[in-house]
């Protein structure tokens, strides 16, 4: 399945040390709701740790920062797919976000001690085998989505979505795709290549690279559905 050539800027190597350094007594306490899932999205606690950066201040409870683990070898991608309340035992959407979950980019966080730059906004779309991240979710409360206040620093790794979960529970759900590699990667590259390019065209791109092996495009898998553990409104906590 193609994906457009990603803008964000992606992880720089295997620095994500630090974030595990963060947190490990957060991934000490999670434990997998589906242990088959591929990853797993940890709502923070106001106790929990987070690295410097990522906490956005501003009313806490239109804000959710997700720890997000790949449990697996591959690097993957989470596109946004719903909103959740909990009606009784049921789970209800109230939302349909679109577009890829937003993580903060290794490297861009400064733990305590580290010497590594800081760089406000750092983020990626893709998650390498075994990573972890911080992914915030961040609810305007209105018709459209919100954003940074005006002069602000911008945290990393920031998702903003119109509207707000009107219940006391919540839960967020995306489809997560692995990045093709080897010879699968090569046929999707090859049978996809003449639909990518009429998308490309028919968005107004012109200077899209003609050789259908250009590391500017990624193909991925079939999305897994995978939705995180509970939230509940700070009022609630």
């Amino acid at each position: 399945m193609y994906r457009f050539p990603q803008i964000c800027q992606k992880s720089l190597g295997w620095a994500v040390v630090w974030q595990v350094f963060a947190a490990v007594s957060v991934l000490s306490q999670q434990a997998p709701a589906d242990p088959g899932a591929p990853i797993t999205l940890h709502p923070l606690k106001p106790y929990e740790p987070r690295p410097m950066g990522v906490w956005l201040s501003g009313p806490a409870r239109f804000n959710t920062i997700f720890l997000v683990t790949n449990h697996t070898d591959k690097t993957i991608v989470a596109n946004l797919a719903a909103v959740e309340v909990k009606a009784g035992s049921n789970w209800i959407t109230q939302l349909r976000p679109h577009g890829s979950l937003k993580l903060s980019a290794t490297n861009s966080i400064r733990m305590p001690g580290a010497t590594n730059t800081f760089f406000p906004g750092l983020s990626t779309m893709e998650l390498g085998p075994h990573q972890v991240a911080y992914s915030t979710i961040e609810f305007s409360g209105g018709p459209v989505a919100g954003g940074p206040t005006p002069g602000s620093r911008v945290g990393c790794g920031m998702n903003y979505l119109a509207g707000f979960p009107t219940g006391a529970v919540w839960r967020l759900t995306v489809g997560v795709q692995e990045k093709l590699t080897g010879l699968p990667d090569a046929a999707a590259r090859i049978r996809g290549y003449p639909g990518t390019i009429a998308r490309l065209a028919a968005a107004g791109v012109t200077n899209a690279p003609l050789n259908p092996f250009s590391a500017n495009y990624s193909y991925f898998g079939k999305p897994t559905k995978v939705s995180s553990e509970e939230v509940r409104r700070a009022k609630d906590l």
